[in-house]
């Protein structure tokens, strides 16, 4: 019995460890997904900024660094 429980006890060790895995794991993925999100939007910003600015269309002056004197 005491082999039993024993091993019953390691196989649970084991599974508290990969459950705790898989949670810091997941929470990565999720930072992840928002990091690309917020890339990819950027990105996006910026090419369609570059697309106008290469047909000549005029672009709101809020949108506009302001100059440098």
């Amino acid at each position: 019995m005491a082999k039993d429980d024993a091993r019953l006890e390691e196989l649970e060790s084991k599974v508290a460890f990969q459950e705790d895995t898989i949670q810091k794991l997941n929470d990565v993925v999720i930072e992840q997904d928002a990091r690309i999100h917020d890339l990819e939007t950027s990105f996006r910003l910026l090419l369609e900024n570059t697309r106008a600015r290469a047909t000549g269309i005029e672009i709101e002056p809020e949108d506009e660094p302001p100059p440098h004197y």
